[in-house]
């Protein structure tokens, strides 16, 4: 079996500081944003996705 990661995720305790790091410090180009989340294509076939911590748990549970 082929094994590859394309999708990470991590709960984060505030998006937009998690945004200003990445997009504004790093200079990475969001994919998508939304209310909670931010997704950051990280490399060709992989997106990191940033979720706002409260917004995780309601959607997959506690942490």
């Amino acid at each position: 079996m082929d094994q590859r990661i394309s999708f990470i995720t991590l709960a984060v305790a505030d998006v937009a500081a998690s945004r200003a790091f990445y997009v504004d410090g790093l200079g990475w180009t969001p994919e998508m944003e939304a209310d909670g989340v931010l997704m950051i294509r990280v490399g060709e076939h992989v997106i990191l996705s940033l979720w706002d911590r409260g917004e995780f748990e309601e959607e997959v549970g506690t942490i």
